[in-house]
């Protein structure tokens, strides 16, 4: 008969998997799909398939039905009723948050099976119309206490600089990337040789290292041969608490007195042979995230760059075979004011809200925060696009948009809809440092777009050139030499430029903002296939219809 084909050819699909009750959603939508909403099977072949198809204990509530036609969709609610019940679906989703497996060393297999639970718990609750974004503090408890402690220690490092309660996305992005370097670390620590080598050191005791805040383990008893070269512990360095409760400054002298490498605070390499992919956490140095130093004056970043070098030779122990400088400064450069405004952009229920924004005509697109995203309660698009930063670089991926309304607090007939593009965080606070605007005269009694514009706070939108023709006006104020200049804005004058005083000898990371958005791999992936895809509607003529009508007709009668 025609539906046989059908049938035993989604059996193989279908049926060899068991329903339970943590796959029966998603395998009753697919078994609909397939069999329940053809027409042309009869009813009495979609209840034998059914019974094909369950295994374990969902066979068992359907067993001793008598396969006839009325008893299919007293099957179905069977299963309805026992596995898509919304209340056991709830407890069995928290209780998969709370039970997630514990990850013992630091593994990107356990991370990565723990990051898929935790996933799958969150996708069951969203599903159940749960108000996830409100459980984002729970929901992160949950994973770390999970987490091994290096882990959960670089965790709260990354965390350091802001003081907003974590959201779950950040976690999740945080422990693919700790899962991409250990992967990546794994696969550069292991030195390929001969067979006979491998034969020869398999009873030894192979060391591997690991990445970011890099140990060395021992394959064998890691835990009762480390030795802290700081208090001759039984403990790593990066976990000594006299360590800890140093200065970075000292840190670093401690190091370089023990001549160890400066990347994962290990004595058997240089930072030049360092095998670790890891970089620090704050500025993305070759160096641990515990040395980096802020704000440390140019003479004794070059005082320090000249001992590390002296003492990295002598750790090479080859003569002077390799020489080289690790220093952990960027160049000394002026103090330089971005322009910042602040704008008002309208929520679902037309309120306006005032932000802070950074006017970036460098940028293709504008961008905003995932936090003032969640208070507008706009609609919000999904995209797949990848953010391209100085250098070439893809920054991170955007996962959604909006499309929101911008007006000024200062030009009341303002108003322009921007498509904003999402991200979870734009840029560190700015500016660098809070500046003094006494020696400014051409700024004093404009209505500046932003009155604090020298005073260190968040960015929560990015006006790229997409915007920026519509809110320029004509008018330039120039200073005295030194001096930011000021252009005028439909949310007022804007500051920006270099500002010399006397502060700033200190050095400072350079932040350059230069973006372009393009669509990610995958999203022109998927645009390929449906172009390469043959079209599934048959171009048949009325006689070829005809033909196979009859032919449905006549299999389906015998």
């Amino acid at each position: 008969m025609a539906y046989q084909a059908l049938i035993s050819r989604q059996r193989q699909r279908f049926g060899a998997q068991l329903l339970t009750l943590y796959q029966f959603r998603v395998k009753s939508q697919r078994f609909c799909s397939l069999v329940c909403d053809k027409e042309s099977i009869p009813r009495v072949a979609k209840l034998q398939h059914l019974l094909n198809a369950v295994q374990g204990p969902a066979a068992l509530r359907l067993r001793g039905l008598e396969i006839v036609e009325s008893n299919f969709d007293v099957a179905w609610d069977m299963l309805l009723w026992r596995y898509d019940n919304q209340n056991i679906r709830l407890f069995n989703a928290l209780e998969h948050l709370i039970e997630l497996p514990r990850v013992k060393v630091r593994c990107a297999e356990d991370l990565t099976d723990l990051i898929d639970r935790s996933e799958e718990a969150v996708r069951s609750l969203t599903e159940l119309q749960c108000p996830v974004r409100f459980y984002d503090n729970w929901i992160v408890h949950c994973v770390v206490r999970k987490l091994d402690a290096n882990s959960r220690e670089s965790w709260e490092i990354s965390r350091e600089e802001t003081s907003e309660f974590p959201k779950y996305q950040d976690l999740v992005r945080f422990l693919e990337r700790r899962i991409q370097t250990l992967e990546k670390s794994r696969n550069t620590s292991k030195p390929l040789e001969p067979a006979s080598q491998q034969q020869k050191n398999r009873g030894s005791n192979h060391r591997r290292i690991l990445a970011n805040n890099t140990q060395v383990e021992d394959a064998r008893d890691d835990r009762s041969r480390c030795s802290c070269d700081l208090c001759q512990g039984s403990h790593w360095l990066q976990r000594c608490f006299k360590f800890i409760a140093m200065s970075p400054q000292q840190r670093g002298e401690v190091c370089r007195s023990k001549r160890l490498c400066m990347n994962c605070l290990h004595k058997s390499h240089s930072i030049y042979r360092c095998p670790s992919a890891s970089r620090c956490l704050i500025c993305q140095g070759k160096h641990h995230t515990k040395l980096h130093i802020e704000n440390n004056k140019v003479s004794r970043s070059r005082n320090n760059a000249e001992e590390t070098s002296s003492s990295e030779g002598a750790a090479s122990g080859n003569g002077g075979d390799e020489a080289g400088i690790n220093t952990f400064a960027t160049l000394t450069r002026a103090d330089v004011l971005l322009a910042t405004a602040m704008v008002l952009v309208v929520d679902a229920n037309g309120r306006p809200m005032p932000i802070r924004a950074l006017i970036d005509p460098c940028s293709e697109g504008s961008f905003l925060s995932q936090r003032v995203a969640n208070q507008l309660h706009l609609p919000i698009d999904r995209v797949s696009l990848d953010v391209v930063e100085m250098g070439a670089m893809v920054s991170s991926r955007a996962r959604s948009e909006v499309e929101c309304e911008i007006r000024s607090s200062r030009s009341p007939d303002f108003a322009r809809k921007c498509s904003m593009i999402i991200l979870q965080e734009l840029t560190r606070l700015l500016p660098q440092k809070t500046l003094k605007v006494e020696d400014w005269p051409h700024v004093k009694g404009l209505v500046l777009a932003d009155p604090h514009f020298n005073v260190l706070a968040r960015i929560d939108c990015v006006l790229g050139a997409d915007a920026y023709q519509s809110f320029i006006l004509d008018g330039l104020k120039k200073g005295p030499d030194n001096a930011p200049v000021a252009q005028k804005t439909v949310f007022g004058w804007i500051v920006t430029g270099a500002a010399f005083q006397a502060s700033n000898l200190e050095r400072s990371t350079i932040r350059a903002f230069h973006i372009t958005t393009e669509p990610s791999v995958s999203s022109m992936v998927s645009k390929l296939w449906e172009l390469d895809s043959v079209p599934s509607k048959s171009h048949l003529s009325e006689e070829e219809k005809r033909c196979e009508d009859l032919f449905k007709n006549i299999a389906l009668s015998q």
